[in-house]
């Protein structure tokens, strides 16, 4: 026992454990800064370790778990706002659990590609126009057939032209068709292809007009139609879609009618004409007696005077016709006949001055009945260049064909040569 006054409040096991530690602390050593340092990291691993576990099993709890193990008024507000960066794409849950595209509209015909149509082998619908009649054909080289009408496609240096006539948005086509029916006149039409592959329509023009040239703008076919023949008069005109055809939007629907041409010798109507006889006196009848001269009317070529006949000559090869006496009027040779019951025939040369026939000079006889030459006869070749006529005259009872020629000068046409017979070049 010791001598020291024994504590009642004085822990045994206290006092054991002191005891122990005052035996065995003089044999321990520490573990050194190194030691210390070494300890310090092992702590953090663990600690790091822990709070992962921590966030994965909080990760994997739903949300109202943590509602129910946290009360609101427990949880931590943060300090400043939560940033408005985009939250990172979830992942792919794998092809099995991706949710199916809802189903897209069907979408209208695909257009076609108009541009590298080849037209002249290619199936066109083309509606009926004018006289174009409507059908669908197959070209074939450029050509095509249905019924009896033969459609031939971009003729000529022609080309398509391309552009949105119905607002759809899809380029569409135009193609110059040519159509003949039958035995009709042949028209040219134009004819639009939808860019989904239908017809929208088609305009012709009459067979005096043809469409020489046209584009697309702006919703509308632009189109110069010109004359085909004539002076060749061209008007600018454009057609557009209506919903259901072609119509005319724009420019004259018709040309105007050209003013009459001016008269000259060679279009003036002889056979209703009414002139004067060049005749200087009676002329002789080759049955016997004479024929008045005088003014007369011809109908259809014939006129009347007492008992003889009067007609522009049925024996004239040609009506020839040129610039005689170099005025820059046309001048024209005509025959007139005078007889009772057989006709001799002279050659005249006339002309118009002021709308009103006029006679320029007597030329020779185209057909004459005279003893010595039994009948002279101008066979051929009657023709004027430049201030000269030209003509083949025959004398039957002689067997001789004369070239001859009688050239303008002083108001006059004068023989290159005498005729055989005399008779031929004297004027009645």
């Amino acid at each position: 026992m010791s001598d020291q006054t024994t504590d009642p409040l004085a822990d045994p096991l206290a006092e054991a454990f002191e005891g122990f530690r005052g035996e065995t602390l003089p044999f321990m050593e520490g573990p050194g800064g190194a030691g210390a340092r070494a300890t310090v990291r092992r702590r953090r691993q663990v600690r790091a370790a822990a709070a992962v576990c921590a966030l994965a099993l909080v990760a994997g709890g739903s949300a109202a778990a943590l509602a129910h193990l946290a009360p609101a008024t427990d949880r931590l507000t943060p300090a400043t706002p939560p940033s408005s960066a985009p939250a990172s794409a979830p992942a792919d849950p794998g092809p099995s659990m991706r949710p199916s595209p809802s189903p897209s509209p069907s979408p209208s015909a695909a257009p076609l590609s108009l541009r590298a149509t080849d037209w002249a082998n290619a199936p066109v619908t083309i509606a009926a126009s004018g006289s174009c009649r409507g059908a669908t054909v197959t070209f074939s080289k450029g050509s095509a057939a249905s019924g009896d009408t033969v459609y031939r496609i971009l003729g000529g240096n022609t080309a398509p032209a391309y552009g949105d006539l119905d607002g759809d948005g899809i380029e569409d086509a135009i193609v110059l068709v040519n159509c003949q029916p039958g035995s009709m006149a042949p028209v040219t039409a134009l004819v639009a292809v939808g860019g989904t592959g239908r017809a929208l329509g088609a305009v012709a023009m009459p067979s005096d007009l043809m469409f020489s040239a046209y584009s697309v703008s702006g919703e509308k076919i632009h189109a110069a139609v010109t004359e085909d023949g004539g002076d060749g008069r061209t008007q600018q005109r454009t057609y557009g879609w209506n919903g259901s055809s072609l119509v005319q939007t724009g420019g004259p629907t018709a040309f105007p009618a050209l003013p009459p041409p001016p008269v000259t010798a060679a279009t003036f109507d002889w056979t209703n004409a009414t002139l004067p006889l060049p005749f200087g006196g009676p002329v002789p009848d080759p049955g016997g007696g004479t024929c008045p001269t005088g003014t007369v009317t011809f109908a259809n070529g014939t006129a009347h005077l007492g008992a003889c006949k009067y007609t522009i000559s049925q024996f004239q090869p040609t009506a020839a016709t040129g610039d005689l006496d170099g005025d820059g009027n046309t001048d024209i040779l005509l025959g007139i006949d005078a007889g009772r019951s057989y006709w001799n025939s002279w050659m005249y040369a006339y002309t118009l001055r002021d709308g009103k026939p006029a006679l320029l000079g007597y030329v020779t006889a185209l057909v004459l009945k005279t003893p010595a030459s039994e009948t002279i006869q101008v066979l051929s070749g009657v023709t004027i260049s430049g201030h000269t006529v030209s003509l083949s005259q025959i004398y039957n009872k002689a067997g001789v064909t004369q070239k001859r020629t009688f050239t303008w000068s002083g108001g006059r046409l004068v023989p290159n040569a005498a005729p055989h017979d005399p008779a031929a070049d004297k004027q009645p």
